[in-house]
């Protein structure tokens, strides 16, 4: 078995009263690993796959999560 790390993965929201972007949580999933996104014409940036409590598989911009210090097991396969 081997340590998966558990994160919280945030999203941006418009803030009416600044009319600006701010970081909001959505909640604790577990990372997987980084990866790169390919924008045609803009070029690349970083990504980090994680993984839902219901099994839902998503990549998310890295400066979007944030390794918790609770940490769970997976078996390798």
């Amino acid at each position: 078995m081997s340590t998966k790390r558990k994160v919280m993965v945030s999203h941006y929201t418009q803030n009416i009263k600044t009319n600006g972007v701010e970081p909001e949580e959505r909640g604790e999933a577990t990372f997987h690993e980084f990866g790169l996104d390919l924008v045609e014409g803009e070029g690349s940036y970083s990504i980090a796959i994680v993984e839902w409590p219901n099994g839902e598989v998503e990549s998310v911009n890295a400066e979007l999560i944030r390794f918790l210090d609770s940490e769970v097991q997976h078996e390798k396969s």
